[in-house]
């Protein structure tokens, strides 16, 4: 597997992932959260200044209500009694009310008035054109304020919170999402990039796949050409009953040797059978006899190798073989096994038909007359021929090979 180098991102932590992320996340938060504060606080200052208007006008029109009928009777114990209850308002701290030549009537204040947020308003009161005097009030409208202010710094508040959560989850995110991608550019086959984010980095190991389509949609109309072997083992159920256990397993791990060795002579390639058979496959880049003649050896070699390793066992292994060859596509992969598996449960249903030693072939881009020319048939069904042997140097030769594997394996 490559190793990449990920100094670059470990080095550069303002352009990895892991904290690219997060800080963006934190400047947007930090963004939008101060203009959101700005237009809430101007809100809240608005809020307050017509909370405080409705307040000082509600007071003073209460205050000039309740004192008119005191007034005008000349009733000064009334007027102080009036203005005594209106300073049990909370926002109101003095009450005083002045005759035309401004001396001091009556007033009325709470205990430790002196209050530096205290406001004084003033309003003149008439009768019929008559000014009576002045009324002044001291209003301390502060707690409108605070309380105002203090919802505008729970929300401010809030939003700190919320702003660290959501940096730290997206670290948290980023930095897994990192890590998956930077064992992922470790699993691209090809050159280490000079990296800069992983991103970039990954950006980089995967041009190099996606560049060549036109390579990509040759390989895909690209087909090989392959034989499928499968031999099936006609007596499998006598065998299962006349060997125990240890004998079968004996037998069937010098059968699988025997199917190693000869593969390895032959380029083959071992599938996966289901009980009872055994397949494989021997690729080719091109339709030719010289490959089906090789396929053909190489079955007819094991199958002697098999014969061989039942005799000196002492049992009977009835074997039938089935040899199917046909282009399979390149790509996509799946196709490619999907192809293989078919020729596969083709080549084991004829075999399950045909008697004991019996090597058919099944071709449809070779007819009879041209596979003559390289061994030995004779007509079994349309496009299938049974092979009854090759020519005697040829022979002579594959002898030589099946006493070689049989002295390797037994």
């Amino acid at each position: 597997m490559t190793k990449i180098n990920l100094k670059n991102v470990k080095n550069s932590s303002l352009s990895s992932l892991k904290y690219r992320a997060p800080t963006q996340t934190l400047f947007s938060c930090l963004l939008i959260g101060t203009l959101l504060c700005l237009v809430s606080f101007y809100q809240t200052q608005k809020l307050i200044e017509k909370k405080s208007n409705s307040e000082r006008e509600s007071i003073m029109n209460q205050l000039v209500t309740l004192i008119q009928k005191p007034l005008l009777n000349n009733d000064n114990l009334g007027l102080q009694f009036t203005l005594q209850e209106m300073t049990t308002n909370k926002f109101v701290t003095s009450c005083s009310f002045f005759d035309v030549n401004g001396d001091l009537v009556v007033k009325s204040s709470i205990e430790d008035s002196l209050n530096l947020n205290s406001e004084k308003i003033e309003k003149k009161l008439e009768f019929e054109k008559t000014v009576l005097g002045t009324l002044v009030l001291e209003l301390d409208l502060s707690q409108i304020q605070s309380e105002q202010m203090k919802i505008f710094y729970y929300v401010f508040l809030m939003w700190l919170l919320l702003t660290v959560l959501l940096t730290l989850i997206t670290f948290k995110n980023s930095a897994n999402i990192s890590k998956r991608i930077i064992n992922l550019i470790s699993l691209i086959p090809g050159d280490n990039p000079t990296i800069t984010n992983e991103i970039d980095a990954l950006e980089s190991k995967l041009q190099p796949l996606l560049k060549n389509l036109d390579e990509v949609d040759v390989l895909q109309n690209s087909n090989s050409f392959a034989c499928i072997f499968s031999g099936v083992i006609l007596n499998r159920e006598s065998l299962n009953n006349e060997l125990g256990k240890e004998n079968q397993n004996s037998l069937f791990e010098k059968v699988d040797l025997c199917v190693k060795r000869t593969l390895e002579l032959y380029g083959g390639e071992r599938l996966e059978g289901n009980e009872g058979t055994v397949s494989f496959l021997i690729r080719s880049n091109s339709k030719s006899k010289q490959h089906i003649l090789i396929s053909l050896m190489a079955v007819h070699t094991l199958n002697q190798v098999l014969i061989k390793l039942s005799r000196k066992m002492g049992i009977s292994l009835n074997l039938s073989w089935s040899v199917h060859n046909d282009e399979l596509p390149l790509a996509p992969l799946f196709k490619f096994h999907e192809s293989i598996q078919k020729l596969k449960v083709l080549a084991s249903k004829e075999a399950s038909k045909n008697n004991n030693n019996d090597i058919v072939l099944s071709s449809i881009y070779f007819d009879f007359d041209e596979l003559t020319t390289i061994a030995r048939f004779k007509f079994w069904r349309e496009n299938i021929y049974l092979l009854e042997g090759f020519d005697e140097q040829r022979q002579l030769i594959l002898q030589k090979q099946i006493d070689h594997i049989c002295s390797v394996c037994f």
